[in-house]
């Protein structure tokens, strides 16, 4: 069980916002990123991809964001992004990501948005 707000304060952790209505279907792909296995200290210590990062921006509001895939294996590589000469689209599956605030400042949230996965849309246009 979550801890209860106690003094009308609660950790950021223990929120969550449903993406609904905040994040659309289908998202342009503006870059690819891969994580690799890391140390404690944040050092690389192989070529172990453990997550994908997608750098991603609404079509309609041009709001950007990234989705956090854990899985080795991404839906495009980051050289094929790199070499299309077409937006890429990407379809995400709203009622499976989380978005989770970590930092609330000034009353604005910075959030991570943490997806089971993403797949490349069929054509680009909306």
């Amino acid at each position: 069980m979550k801890k209860p707000i106690n003094n009308g304060k609660i950790k950021v952790a223990d929120l969550n916002i449903n993406p609904v209505g905040i994040i659309p279907p289908k998202v342009s792909l503006r870059g690819v990123r891969l994580t690799y296995q890391k140390d404690a200290e944040g050092k690389r210590i192989s070529d172990d991809v453990v997550a994908i990062k997608y750098d991603v921006m609404d079509p309609v509001t041009l709001g950007t964001f990234t989705v956090k895939v854990d899985s080795n294996r991404p839906v495009i590589t980051p050289e094929a992004f790199e070499a299309a000469e077409t937006t890429l689209y990407l379809e995400l599956p709203l009622n499976e990501i989380k978005i989770n605030p970590y930092s609330i400042s000034y009353g604005i949230a910075e959030v991570s948005v943490v997806a089971p996965s993403v797949k490349l849309a069929n054509n680009g246009k909306q």
